[in-house]
């Protein structure tokens, strides 16, 4: 009989494992190291009679009895609990990976193991390339025939060291979700300690171009000439964490502008689940990253991403800290990377404390905590002191601005008139590292309800920083005092710091003016926690109620970061709901079919809507005022 209708993987690790020394005098059974687990087929194998007999669920004897060799495209093993498919030795499987060996090679073992076929010459050779495969895997071990029995861990060795498996996965993380030149230092300094490994300095020499697209070319040499190779890139979100995914000849490469120890509202770190999720799905050889904190930063998560490890890696590369997780030594390894874990959540918590406390002594010498890069219009920011200051030559020009928010436009038509007057997004273009026109974000709506909830800002001169506890058993730092929910024990809680920013004498605007862009502020506020697109504030702290010119205010609004990066719920169940993803880039379209100009928005996480204006109203030459008494008229 001959078993060449199965795939290469499986045949390989099945007389691999036989050469191990899975087998004892007499009569016993060896599971195919690529079924073990699927519960679809099993593999008997008679030591006397030297016959491999198949055993389970669409198995025919006319397979068993079968010597003709049947169409590649059928070399496959159906694994029926999950459904995925064993790919055929030079293929590629779905994930992309490529079957090592050929398919003569893998011929051979069969026929030498199963006595019938093949010359005497071809058996032994075949044989003897099987024993070092697995003499290989097993660590070094010397094997004495079909008599010689393997402990559980160098079988488990043999059946790891063969199949389907990528030479790596290269991760690389940076904090900093928006600062592009502390992620690209990060790539840089973990592809330099790579750049023996061709196939990795050639992504290497793209950049960033992953980023940001869903192909990109890579430069790869092969017999001497320069080929050009396309690239395609999966993202990845749990969340508000995003990762790209990319494979390139052998190597995956896991990109993420994260943290790895913040905790999502469900008890885990988003980025540990995306990157404990891609071990256990592609199973590679090594593990690389520039340091260990790139993957660790909290002692649970340490764990979490060890057993992700175990069984499933070789080797963790962290530069200049190797951890060997295969073989007899491998709890020495397990050992090393739990002591490390630990190591780098202390560092990491000493960091945030002293952050914290810096955090602190910002707000009582009244520096602006965002930045230069986060700076409101109408102000600016001053390098020396660090402060905000009030530009009065723009005041104007903020007047209009308030005017156009406060009106019934169509977000896409606002976002074109605030261009007009000078309002940029607080975003970065990836490429230029230039401030976005806000007509050019993909989502326009959502840029203009970022700039209402800035309201205290242009109306009152005041800026409430909401910054969440690191330190989930803090209470009080230098006099204040953490705010939680009331009815929430595993709230960490938020420190609450108020900025008085000023405004010019007499204010930005009229106060009538001023009242009506509050009140189309709270308003909005009101229907995005009605909708349930936005969690609740946690309430105002007493000191802050009291310091504050417009307490009333500052409990009517979100905060503009929770408005902007929304809540873990609502994000995955958009992420997760086909038909908002169809109907997405849709989002924002307008057009004009006579005297009427339509838009098409979002109303809520699951609905849609459709609003029209008389297209006399859209004129940008048309007075603000005038222009909404038209609407009011027309609509």
């Amino acid at each position: 009989m001959t078993v060449s209708f199965l795939s290469d993987t499986c045949l390989h690790g099945f007389f691999t494992s036989i050469l191990a020394g899975g087998l004892r005098p007499g009569r016993r059974r060896v599971a195919c190291p690529s079924l073990v687990g699927s519960g679809s087929q099993r593999v008997g194998f008679n030591r006397r009679s030297k016959r491999a007999r198949w055993k389970g669920r669409g198995m025919s004897k006319e397979h068993e009895n079968n010597s003709v060799e049947p169409d590649p495209q059928d070399q496959q093993v159906t694994n029926e609990s999950d459904g995925t498919v064993a790919p055929a030795a030079g293929a590629h499987d779905s994930a992309g990976l490529v079957v090592p060996g050929s398919r003569d090679d893998h011929e051979n073992v069969a026929s030498a193991s199963n006595g019938r076929a093949g010359s005497k010459k071809k058996r032994k050779k075949a044989k003897r390339k099987a024993k070092k495969l697995a003499r290989k895997a097993a660590g070094g071990k010397k094997f004495r025939g079909l008599d010689w029995v393997a402990t559980a861990e160098s079988v488990r060795a043999v059946e790891r060291g063969v199949g389907s498996r990528p030479l790596g996965l290269v991760v690389i993380r940076e904090s900093d979700e928006w600062d592009l030149e502390m992620f690209n230092a990060m790539r840089e300094m973990t592809y330099q300690n790579l750049r023996h490994l061709p196939a990795v300095e050639a992504v290497r020499a793209v950049g960033l171009s992953p980023l940001d697209a869903d192909s990109f070319q890579v430069l790869w040499e092969v017999d001497g000439e320069t080929v050009t190779r396309e690239v395609m890139v999966s993202r990845i979100r749990h969340g508000d964490t995003k990762a790209v995914l990319f494979f390139f000849e052998g190597y995956w490469h896991l990109w993420s502008q994260a943290s790895a120890a913040k905790v999502s509202e469900f008890g885990y770190n988003n980025f540990t689940r995306i990157l404990t999720e891609q071990i256990e799905r592609l199973c590679p050889v090594t593990v690389y990253a520039a340091n260990l904190s790139r993957l660790i930063r909290s002692e649970r998560e340490a764990s979490r991403l060890a057993d992700a490890l175990r069984d499933r890696v070789d080797v963790l590369d962290a530069r200049d800290q190797r951890f060997n997780l295969l073989g007899k030594d491998a709890w020495v390894g397990f050992m090393m990377l739990t002591i490390m874990g630990w190591c780098a959540s202390s560092e990491r918590t000493a960091i945030v404390q002293r952050l914290l406390a810096g955090r602190v002594s910002q707000w009582r010498r009244n520096e602006w905590p965002l930045g230069a890069g986060v700076v409101p219009f109408g102000y600016t920011f001053d390098k020396k002191t660090k402060q905000l200051v009030v530009d009065v030559s723009k005041r104007d020009a903020v007047r209009e601005m308030l005017i156009i928010l406060c009106s019934d436009a169509p977000p896409s038509q606002k976002a074109v008139e605030l261009d007009r007057v000078g309002v940029r997004s607080f975003r970065r273009d990836p490429k230029t590292n230039q401030y976005k026109p806000l007509s050019a974000r993909v989502n326009a709506e959502q840029a203009i309800r970022t700039l209402l909830m800035w309201a205290p800002v242009w109306v009152a001169g005041e800026y409430l920083h909401r910054y969440t506890n690191p330190l989930g058993d803090l209470d009080e730092l230098s006099g204040l005092k953490v705010v939680r929910f009331p009815r929430d024990k595993k709230d960490p809680g938020e420190l609450q710091m108020l900025f008085k920013l000023g405004t010019p004498e007499g204010g930005w605007a009229e106060p009538e003016l001023l009242q009506a862009f509050a009140l189309k502020a709270t308003s909005l506020a009101s229907r995005l926690l009605e909708s349930g697109d936005c969690n609740s504030p946690r309430p105002l702290a007493v000191t802050v109620a009291d310091y504050s010119d417009d307490a009333d205010l500052l409990r009517g609004l979100l905060s503009p970061e929770m408005l902007n990066r929304m809540d873990g719920k609502t994000v995955s169940r958009r992420h997760a709901a086909r038909a908002h993803k169809t109907i997405r880039p849709f989002m924002g379209r307008n057009w004009i079919d006579g005297d009427w100009f339509y838009e098409l928005q979002a109303s809520s996480a699951k609905s849609y809507r459709i609003i029209r204006w008389p297209v006399s109203s859209m004129d940008p030459a048309v007075d603000p005022e005038l222009r909404q008494h038209q609407r009011d008229g027309g609509m």
